[in-house]
């Protein structure tokens, strides 16, 4: 029999996404393509956007759940659950006192998992026809993840300077500008 090494992050993906009752077809990248094999990893990005837009669902796996992960993901499904995707939320921010709120600092800390510094992550969310984020047993949509992020983060903007202010990872700010741009359609 052979071995397959891979990551403690990708075990604890596989262990997290397989479902006991339903076979749950998964494509991986960091197994199904030979990440030692540059021409191979090269060849295979090309089909990254087909791979993508032929998925019934992209599953981003953030790792397991923290304490401030699992607030921010309460946050954001809350947040959700009461505006819905119309975001018609006050212009004026959420005050002063939200930039240090429990909900800030764990959203804060949930974008900086590693998962968003990754640059070749905008195409699993920007071709995908529907993405859920999960982080331990806890899922949110992705648009109710941008959404969330960039109204804090334009609350940001309205109570700090601007150096003060750590910009959403760009994987974010591309897909708010995606779902901006079908909006306006």
């Amino acid at each position: 029999m052979d071995t397959l090494n891979i990551t403690l992050n990708c075990e604890l993906a596989i262990r997290r996404l397989r479902l006991s009752d339903v076979t749950r077809t998964l494509w991986i990248d960091a197994i199904c393509i030979n990440q030692d094999n540059i021409q191979e990893r090269n060849e295979q990005v090309q089909l990254m956007r087909s791979i993508y837009r032929g998925a019934y669902r992209v599953l981003v796996y953030l790792g397991e759940e923290s304490t401030d992960s699992v607030n921010a993901m309460n946050f954001i499904l809350d947040d959700h659950s009461r505006l819905g995707e119309t975001c018609n939320r006050p212009p004026m921010g959420l005050g002063h006192g939200v930039l240090s709120s429990p909900q800030q600092v764990a959203l804060d800390g949930l974008l900086e998992r590693p998962w968003f510094e990754r640059v070749w992550v905008l195409q699993e969310v920007w071709f995908a026809a529907e993405v859920e984020v999960l982080c331990g047993k806890h899922i949110v949509p992705w648009r109710a993840l941008v959404y969330t992020s960039d109204y804090l983060n334009m609350n940001k903007k309205l109570h700090l300077t601007h150096a003060q202010i750590k910009p959403l990872p760009y994987v974010i700010q591309m897909q708010d500008k995606r779902i901006s741009s079908r909006i306006g359609e």
